[in-house]
């Protein structure tokens, strides 16, 4: 083919009449839904990760439970939750290092609940917690300060499902 280089250049459109602005109707801004109360669960042992997803269960509340090889503090930095429920044997966290790790959040409105077997952790470590479970706890009783931390945060009672309180 004997054609010149610049003809695989973009075409060029003759200049003509500009198109008109078709002016669109104008919309209300939408009332912007409110951000679900978000709880961020890392306990270790089954039985008491189940108690602490029953105390949970309010109405459009946004509840993530994690497993033992998830990280809680990388979910931190991703949204933070209102309420950090987490045990202090969960996943590698030695010496509560993750508790530890936590408490940056904590000054920026983050409740963190620690829930241990130890009375002896919960005395050590009681600078570094907002509320502590020590065995053996209730269910009602983790409902009891989620639905104050709750109320504190949003300014009402919040709406809970009923629990039939088995331990």
């Amino acid at each position: 083919m004997n054609r010149p280089m610049s003809s695989h250049g973009p075409k060029r459109k003759p200049a003509g009449r500009p198109k008109p602005q078709l002016e669109r109707p104008r919309q209300r801004p939408k009332a912007k839904a409110p951000d679900p109360f978000l709880v961020l669960i890392a306990v270790n042992r089954p039985r008491f990760r189940v108690r602490s997803e029953r105390a949970t269960n309010g109405d459009g509340w946004g509840v993530r439970s994690l497993l033992n090889k998830e990280d809680p503090i990388g979910l931190l930095n991703q949204k933070q939750p209102d309420v950090l429920i987490i045990s202090d044997d969960f996943g590698r966290n030695k010496t509560l290092g993750y508790v530890k790790a936590s408490q940056k959040w904590r000054a920026t409105g983050l409740y963190l609940i620690l829930v241990t077997e130890d009375p002896e952790v919960a005395k050590a470590a009681a600078e570094f917690y907002d509320e502590c479970l020590v065995a053996p706890w209730k269910t009602i009783q983790l409902r009891e300060v989620v639905a104050k931390v709750f109320e504190k945060n949003r300014g009402k009672k919040p709406e809970m499902a009923s629990i039939e309180d088995e331990d």
